[in-house]
């Protein structure tokens, strides 16, 4: 063998062996998974932070949802409850403002009936304590008008003599009721008695005087009107209270 083919023989067999020692790696299905796991383009969400923070939210979205529903249930149940309570208390109040009428439906009507008097009563003593010598026949008239019986009839035969003394003396003479109480009524019989404390301005000409008067009037109803049936006075002293009864004769 001659040289040059000698040194092409070397230059050729480390190549050779070079060739020989190299062992070829097999690739395996968990490479390839993992390659394609890990492959560009591609994110890998379980354990990364973007899908703990979803899940996190969608936790917060659901527990926010059941804590709204369950506050407007609440607040439906107490605007529901109140509603009750107030329909409640209406009803009560209306059964007991229904009873009390049927209860006191006796003490409203006496009490209608004691205004009645009151007010009739009013009328008929200032009828019977209220003039004007300018106008006589107004005085007689109004006392005729608001009573009956004895008065009424007193009125009717002392009119012409009354309104000639009246005229002569320039007499006038307005009426203050101070109080009136009503101290017997009943309503069956028609009858009625009250006290009245009373003041009177009375002129003569140019004098003028204040009079008190305690006057008794018994009323008897008349149709729908109480007319004065019987009027005198009541004594007073200085204190405004009743004067003490005489003493018996001999006394």
């Amino acid at each position: 063998m001659s040289s040059d083919e000698q040194r092409a023989e070397q230059r050729a067999t480390p190549a050779a062996g070079q060739d020989e020692s190299r062992t070829d790696v097999p690739v395996t299905d968990d490479v390839t998974a993992t390659e394609d796991a890990t492959a560009p383009g591609t994110t890998d969400t379980v354990g990364s932070p973007d899908s703990v923070n979803g899940d996190a939210a969608e936790a917060t979205a659901d527990a926010d949802g059941a804590g709204a529903k369950g506050a407007d249930r609440g607040r439906k149940l107490f605007i529901g409850a109140a509603a009750l309570a107030v329909a409640a208390v209406l009803v009560a109040g209306w059964f007991g403002v229904s009873w009390w009428i049927a209860g006191s439906g006796d003490d409203a009507a006496f009490a209608s009936t004691r205004e009645d008097v009151v007010r009739d009563g009013t009328t008929a003593v200032k009828a019977f304590t209220e003039l004007d010598f300018n106008n006589p026949d107004q005085f007689f008239d109004n006392a005729i008008n608001s009573s009956i019986g004895d008065p009424q009839q007193q009125m009717q035969d002392t009119r012409e003599t009354g309104k000639k003394t009246m005229v002569d003396a320039k007499s006038q003479a307005t009426t203050k009721v101070l109080d009136l109480a009503v101290d017997e009524l009943d309503d069956r019989a028609g009858k009625a008695r009250f006290l009245a404390a009373i003041q009177v301005t009375v002129k003569q000409g140019e004098q003028s005087s204040v009079k008190p008067l305690r006057l008794e009037v018994e009323m008897t109803r008349v149709d729908d009107s109480w007319k004065l049936s019987q009027i005198g006075p009541v004594p007073v002293i200085g204190g405004g209270q009743p004067a003490p009864a005489p003493p018996p004769p001999g006394q």
